[in-house]
């Protein structure tokens, strides 16, 4: 037989202790699971924001070299957007010079003998000026009987000679003719 010493010497505060030391366990133990209850959600979630991280840093990594590869590419597209901004601009200040140069030429084949058009410039308000040559003098004054035909003149809202020279050359003359104009304006829908 064991002889034990009992170091409470009374049984009630044994008993008192003992409950005590019980309900301390108790609390433990349900403090231990609330623990681990909120504890592995938390480490779910942390570790699926770092898998979720680390992707996003390999997606940018490869963004990154994808970018660094093709440089040049970029290059040429920002090349490619400037010349296209040019491109547009060019067409907004477009005079649409086509139409009012083929009703220049086709006035000028009416008349007889025809002109030779030297030069032409045309605006975007429609302002033109254009050089005339010919070969000589009775195919200058056939086309100022020309020009001052309303056949001709109805391509105009203004017209005037501006200048008039004289080209020399050994054994031939070439004569021009310097117009200032306005054209009328072009329905370019009926064709």
């Amino acid at each position: 037989m064991k002889k034990g010493i009992n170091l409470i010497t009374k049984q009630k505060k044994y008993l008192h202790y003992e409950s005590i030391f019980k309900v301390i366990r108790v609390m433990m133990m349900v403090m231990i699971i609330i623990f681990f209850v909120i504890l592995i959600p938390s480490f779910i979630i942390v570790a699926q924001q770092n898998n979720q991280l680390n992707g996003l840093l390999e997606e940018k990594k490869s963004l990154l070299e994808y970018l660094n590869q093709n440089k040049e590419v970029e290059a040429e597209f920002v090349y490619f957007r400037n010349k296209e901004s040019q491109l547009n601009g060019i067409i907004n200040q477009d005079v649409n010079f086509l139409p009012y140069y083929n009703l220049l030429t086709d006035s000028l084949k009416q008349a007889s003998p025809s002109p030779l058009l030297d030069a032409i410039v045309i605006t975007k308000d429609r302002t033109v000026n254009f050089t005339l040559r010919f070969s000589d003098t009775n195919s200058i004054t056939s086309f100022l009987r020309f020009a001052e035909s309303d056949k001709f003149l109805n391509n105009f809202s203004q017209l005037v000679i501006s200048q008039f020279g004289i080209e020399l050359k050994k054994g031939s003359s070439n004569y021009q003719l310097l117009l200032l104009g306005k054209f009328n304006p072009i329905d370019e829908d009926k064709d």
